[in-house]
């Protein structure tokens, strides 16, 4: 296992496409500071979440449904390494 890893396993976003509520499923192995950003194609931030978080299972809801329909990207940002997943937004 990677030393430096803040989550266990792979990083779940659903649904996808999505209209309203995006879903972001991780497990923290240790108590940390996660930034979940969203950044369109031309890499504008559109939303950032960041919160403190005790080491666990996360399943965290991002409001979508006042973002424009289009092609956007999750940026997973903690102590670790940063990971990322696209997403379609359709209304």
């Amino acid at each position: 296992t990677d030393e430096w890893a803040t989550i266990r396993g792979d990083l779940k976003v659903f649904p996808n496409p999505v209209s309203d509520a995006l879903t972001v499923q991780f497990d923290l192995v240790k108590d940390t500071e996660v930034t979940l950003q969203v950044t369109n194609v031309n890499g504008q931030s559109i939303l950032v979440d960041r919160q403190f978080l005790k080491s666990g299972k996360y399943s965290e809801p991002l409001n979508v449904s006042q973002i424009p329909d289009g092609i956007y990207f999750l940026h997973f940002l903690s102590d670790g390494q940063p990971m990322t997943k696209k997403f379609v937004v359709v209304h």
